[in-house]
């Protein structure tokens, strides 16, 4: 199941540019009708945000350079990060189906997604380089760089000189 999901990421990720993309509305929070989670689905909800939020802080280089390479393959438009085939809301979301459809303990479906925690999510590292690798020899953007954006007025002391997460851009030389 999990396997089947991911290649339906990427029919579902291609299907909007290939047929004529209907204009979406964002939905108003206050005409959304409110629910009360369970325990277990809440815990379940936390893990697999925990594991989204670790994928994209612990690959976030490579996310960023596979976002910007999908970005240009889809003339421009910019793919919400979760629309991403391979992105972390994509595989935490397809992993969470088959766990769901377990007829198993709340306890039992968390150790497993711990499991795959461990030995899957915490060796994405090929897969993303990969990609990106990939993508650089189809010609997609085979010249994206990191450029470090210095604030203006002068040198930072040499106890500050590494750069913060958000002074860091991608450039693209073919442009």
């Amino acid at each position: 199941g999990f396997r089947e999901r991911l290649t339906s990421n990427f029919d579902a990720f291609l299907r909007p540019y290939i047929d004529a993309a209907p204009a979406t509305t964002s939905p108003d929070p206050a005409a959304e009708e409110m629910r009360l989670v369970d325990d277990p689905d809440l815990e379940e909800s936390l893990a697999i945000t925990g594991m989204t939020a670790k994928i994209t802080s612990r690959y976030s280089r490579e996310l960023y350079a596979i976002e910007q390479r999908f970005q240009a393959i889809t003339g421009g438009e910019k793919p919400v990060g979760e629309r991403i085939p391979i992105g972390p809301k994509a595989i935490c979301h397809a992993f969470q189906e088959p766990v769901a459809a377990l007829d198993s303990d709340i306890k039992i479906k968390l150790i497993i997604y711990k499991l795959f925690d461990k030995h899957v999510l915490a060796h994405l590292q090929p897969l993303y380089d990969e990609t990106n690798v990939l993508f650089i020899s189809a010609g997609v953007l085979p010249k994206l760089r990191m450029q470090v954006n210095r604030p203006p007025g002068g040198d930072r002391p040499a106890a500050r000189r590494q750069a913060p997460a958000e002074d860091i851009a991608w450039l693209d030389d073919s442009a």
